[in-house]
C-alpha cells in the first residue's frame, strides 16, 4: 500500500507519473553518454593495441593486460572498422556493456524489491555514481564491475546449483580480466558458504584462479610472470613513494581508499556511509542477501589494491580500482529514497547525500582533470595533493579560485550538469516534501511546550 500524503509520499496516480519520469531519465542518461567526448587514454592503449593484433594479424601479445575484456569487444572492433574507425567501435563497447548490466540488474531484483526501489537503483547508477566517467574510456574497470555486479546478483537469486555456478562463471570472467579483484571473489564465496553452510562455494575460489592461470599461460606463455613485478610510482616526499609491488601499508591505504577527499569512498561511493543504519533501512531479506554478496566482493577489492604501491588509480577523478564500490553504494542509497527517515534531520542528511552522489557523477565526468596542473607538475611529485587537498580534489576544485573551470565547457557537458541537477529534483521530490512537514511539526511540538518570557 502507498503511504499516506502526510507521510511526503504522493497518490498512486502521481507515483505512476514520476515512474514515467525516472525511466526517461534513465534512458536519457545513458543516451547522454555518447554525447560526450570518449577516448583511449593511459592502459586502455595496451589494451586496445593487443586486441588490435590479434583480430588484424591473429598473434596474441599482452603481457601485462588479461585479454577477457578486450576480446568480448571484438564485434564492437570488427563494427567501427568497416564504418572507418576501429577506435570509435571499442569506445562503444563499454556503454553497451553498461546498458546490459542495468537491464540484467533490473530483472534480477524487480521480484524481490517491490516498488520504485529496482527503478531509482538504476538511475542513482547511471546519473549519480562513478560509472558514466568510467564509460568514457576503454578501461578494465568498467567489464569487471559489471560482470561482478550481475555474476554476484545471480549466485544470490539462483533457484538451483547449476544457475548460481553460472553466476559464479560471469563472477569470476570479470575478476580475471582485473586480476587484483579475484580476492573479491574469493571473500564473495567465503560469505556465500558461511551463509548457506555449504562446503561447494569454496570450490570457486580455486575455479577463479584455474581461469586466471589459464589467461596467464595463454597471453605471455607462463603462470607466474603476470608483468607487474618491479613497478613502481615517482619517488615523492610521501614516505612510502616509490617502493615496489606490495609495499603501501594496508592501513594507510584503507584511509585513503576511504575517506581522502580526492580518492575516498566516502565522497564517490556516498552510500556506503548508509551501513552502519542498514537495519533502518527496512531492505527486503533476498535483496540484503546479494548486497552482503556485493559488499564482501567490495572489502576483498578494498584490502588487496590498499595494499599496492598504486593505490589511488593513477592520474584521474576519484578511486579508479574501485569502481564496483558505486553498485552497493547506489542500492542503500536507492533504499533510503524509498523508506526515507523518520526525523527532519535525517531527511536533511539523506538529501545531501543524494546531492553529493549527482554532483560526484557530474565532476568526475566534466571536470576530470581538475587540477592537472599540480597533479602532474614536476614528474608528479606533488600529485599527493590532488589526493588528500579538498581544494584540489575534483569534486570542489571547479569552485576554487576563478572558477575558470566553467568557462568554454562543450554544451554536452552543459547537458550533464542540468540532467544531474534534474536527477536530483525528480529523486529528492519526496524528501523535500516530507521535510516540511516534520519541520512543521518539529515547530509545533516545540511552540506547544515552551513558555515565553520577557
Amino acid at each position: 500500500m502507498p503511504r499516506s500524503s502526510a507521510e511526503g509520499i504522493a497518490p498512486s496516480r502521481r507515483l505512476d507519473a514520476g515512474s514515467v519520469v525516472e525511466w526517461v531519465l534513465i534512458v536519457l542518461g545513458w543516451a547522454l553518454l555518447f554525447a560526450l567526448p570518449h577516448s583511449i587514454v593511459g592502459d586502455d592503449n595496451p589494451r586496445f593495441q593487443s586486441l588490435s593484433l590479434l583480430l588484424e594479424t591473429g598473434r596474441i601479445q599482452s603481457p601485462r593486460y588479461s585479454l577477457i575484456g578486450p576480446v568480448l569487444a571484438a564485434p564492437f572492433y570488427l563494427i567501427g572498422k568497416a564504418f572507418g574507425s576501429p577506435v570509435v567501435g571499442v569506445l562503444n563497447y563499454d556503454p553497451a556493456l553498461f546498458a546490459l548490466m542495468l537491464v540484467a540488474l533490473y530483472l534480477l531484483l524487480r521480484p524481490h524489491w517491490p516498488g520504485a526501489g529496482p527503478r531509482r537503483f538504476l538511475l542513482l547508477l547511471v546519473a549519480a555514481s562513478m560509472f558514466p566517467r568510467h564509460l568514457l574510456h576503454f578501461g578494465a574497470e568498467a567489464f569487471t564491475a559489471c560482470f561482478a555486479a550481475v555474476g554476484l546478483a545471480l549466485v544470490a537469486f539462483a533457484a538451483k546449483p547449476l544457475a548460481e555456478w553460472g553466476g559464479w562463471g560471469v563472477a569470476i570472467l570479470g575478476a580475471v580480466n582485473t586480476p587484483a579483484t579475484l580476492a573479491g571473489v574469493g571473500l564473495a564465496s567465503l560469505q556465500r558458504c558461511w551463509t548457506d553452510r555449504r562446503l561447494r562455494s569454496l570450490l570457486v575460489p580455486v575455479a577463479a584462479l584455474a581461469v586466471y592461470f589459464l589467461d596467464l599461460y595463454v597471453r605471455v606463455g607462463s603462470f607466474h610472470n603476470a608483468g607487474y613485478t618491479g613497478t613502481a610510482g615517482a619517488r615523492t616526499a610521501l614516505p612510502y613513494s616509490g617502493l615496489t609491488d606490495w609495499s603501501y601499508p594496508v592501513f594507510f591505504g584503507l584511509l585513503s581508499l576511504t575517506l581522502s577527499f580526492g580518492k575516498g569512498l566516502a565522497f564517490f561511493a556516498d552510500g556506503l556511509c548508509l551501513l552502519p543504519w542498514l537495519s533502518r533501512l527496512e531492505m527486503p531479506a533476498r535483496v540484503q542477501v546479494v548486497l552482503r554478496l556485493w559488499l564482501a566482493f567490495l572489502l576483498g577489492i578494498l584490502v588487496v589494491y590498499s595494499h599496492w604501491w598504486g593505490w589511488y588509480g593513477g592520474f584521474g577523478a576519484g578511486p579508479r580500482f574501485m569502481l564496483f564500490a558505486a553498485v552497493p553504494a547506489s542500492l542503500l542509497l536507492a533504499q533510503l529514497l524509498v523508506r526515507p527517515p523518520e526525523h527532519w534531520f535525517g531527511t536533511l542528511c539523506a538529501l545531501a547525500l543524494v546531492a553529493l552522489a549527482c554532483w560526484s557523477n557530474i565532476a568526475t565526468t566534466v571536470f576530470e582533470n581538475g587540477g592537472a596542473d599540480v597533479c602532474t607538475a614536476n614528474n608528479y611529485a606533488v600529485e599527493s595533493f590532488c589526493w588528500y587537498t579538498p581544494e584540489l580534489s575534483v569534486l570542489w576544485n571547479p569552485f576554487v579560485g576563478s572558477v575558470h573551470a566553467w568557462d568554454n565547457l562543450p554544451t554536452a557537458s552543459w547537458l550533464l550538469v542540468a540532467y544531474g541537477a534534474a536527477v536530483f529534483l525528480v529523486l529528492t521530490r519526496e524528501l523535500w516534501t516530507r521535510l516540511v512537514a516534520q519541520l512543521r511539526s518539529a515547530w509545533v511540538a516545540s511552540e506547544a511546550t515552551k513558555r515565553w518570557s520577557f
